[in-house]
């Protein structure tokens, strides 16, 4: 969702929030961060999530706070591991197939902009073991790891918790 002038220092943070916000009934703030080549650009933003169901709560909408939940775009964790501290994030159904691999990809959507493949490391540290891992787990499931964009964290100065 980036684009790759932008992809140095990426962080995100989710919030469960104590109550729904009023009107479209987000449940979970997220806000987004990250910066240009130079470090002196920060850009992102809050944006809002909740389940979509309640029995399967690793499918999420997200979408920015202002829209009603029928126009947010579909987010769902599809492997997760506390412990090794990652989790793969897929922006929908994968159903656009690269015609030299075999594995699919999803398509954006115009409105959020929800298409896309993600790997969240909860330490900023880049651990290419992991990276690794994860790229190996989402391809053993059909998902076309070309659609990922490396993240710079070197020289990243981060705010404070």
């Amino acid at each position: 969702y980036l684009p790759l002038s932008r992809n140095f220092c990426v962080t995100a943070e989710y919030k469960l929030l104590d109550k729904p916000t009023p009107f479209f009934g987000w449940t979970i703030a997220v806000t987004n961060q990250a910066q240009d080549e130079a470090r002196q650009n920060t850009y992102g933003g809050v944006i809002y999530a909740a389940e979509t169901n309640e029995s399967d709560p690793s499918k999420l909408e997200v979408a920015p706070g202002f829209l009603p939940r029928f126009l947010a775009g579909p987010y769902w964790i599809v492997d997760y591991d506390e412990t090794e501290g990652y989790a793969l994030v897929i922006g929908g159904s994968p159903q656009v197939k690269n015609r030299d691999t075999g594995k699919c990809r999803t398509n954006n959507r115009w409105i959020t902009s929800s298409g896309g493949l993600w790997i969240f490391a909860r330490d900023s540290e880049r651990d290419d073991a992991l990276i690794d891992k994860v790229k190996d787990i989402a391809s053993a499931l059909g998902l076309d790891t070309s659609v990922l964009n490396e993240v710079d964290h070197s020289n990243c100065q981060y705010d404070e918790a």
